[in-house]
């Protein structure tokens, strides 16, 4: 849950790359049996591979190994799915990491039509550059089943502080505020976290400009339940540094935070409502 100082664009790639696959069959070989009838394969579309040259994503939206029918359990309506190729789904692959990867500049740019296995050429579509500290610069590049997913998104528990973070500023000068408050009235938060309050540093390192953002990371999205990590804060309208300790937990997050109905300047009623992205 929560999107990394320097894979800020990331999260929102593995969900779509998953859901991607996901939506055209799998990202594995191809899931057709022989049943006497021999389909021609469709042409690719886009023509020839190009290094470096990239058609928009929306060029291969929906074309698919193996396309299903019914109805998309994620969005509610019908897929929207045509017979493609595999290096249709390759291309869409490529297009979407070009437009969305954080370091899309270090990709290595590969052929779509060089390989049958769409999970495996998402594997390349990434940066293997390493931090200062010798940890893989992208540590959050991976794909899951889409049941699992689901089942993840749909239960609304992550590990966290029961807080989501804002971030202002992913390069130095880095900045990141409180979102907001997954439970109300904080849960078992400090009464200073609360919305709006600025993040100093973490464990020790100063979140504007330090270095080691393994630790900034690593205290701000913590994997486990029980981590304990020390934040120095500046509360909402306050010019004081305040220190406190978090503690991760399995967290339920209410994807419907707030429902309440105010009225305008004119009289008119209108309902209100904060969800949550889980």
């Amino acid at each position: 849950m929560g999107v990394h100082l320097r894979n800020f664009a990331l999260q929102g790639l593995i969900a779509l790359g998953a859901l991607g696959l996901a939506a055209c069959g799998g990202g594995g070989g191809s899931d057709f049996e022989s049943s006497g009838a021999v389909t021609p394969d469709p042409a690719p579309v886009g023509g020839s591979w190009e290094k470096d040259n990239f058609l928009p994503v929306s060029t291969f939206a929906g074309l698919c190994v193996s396309p299903r029918s019914g109805t998309d359990p994620i969005t509610g309506y019908d897929y929207d799915e045509t017979l493609g190729t595999r290096q249709d789904e390759n291309n869409w692959l490529r297009s979407m990491s070009n437009e969305l990867y954080l370091w899309y500049g270090e990709i290595q740019d590969q052929d779509p039509s060089s390989t049958d296995d769409s999970l495996a050429y998402f594997e390349e579509l990434r940066t293997f550059a390493l931090t200062p500290s010798g940890r893989e610069k992208d540590r959050f590049h991976y794909t899951i089943p889409t049941d699992e997913w689901l089942s993840q998104t749909e239960s609304g528990v992550y590990v966290g502080y029961g807080l989501q973070w804002a971030l202002l500023s992913s390069t130095p000068p880095r900045k990141a505020v409180v979102a907001y408050l997954d439970e109300e009235g904080g849960g078992n938060l400090p009464d200073v976290v609360t919305r709006g309050a600025e993040i100093i540093s973490v464990d020790g390192v100063k979140l504007a400009n330090g270095d080691d953002v393994d630790a900034l990371n690593d205290g701000m999205w913590p994997e486990g339940e029980g981590e304990s990590h020390t934040f120095e804060i500046r509360p909402l309208g306050s010019a004081d540094i305040v220190t406190v300790t978090l503690v991760s937990s399995a967290v339920e997050a209410d994807p419907v935070q707030h429902v309440k109905t105010v009225f305008t300047d004119s009289g008119r009623k209108v309902g209100y409502m904060q969800g949550c992205p889980i």
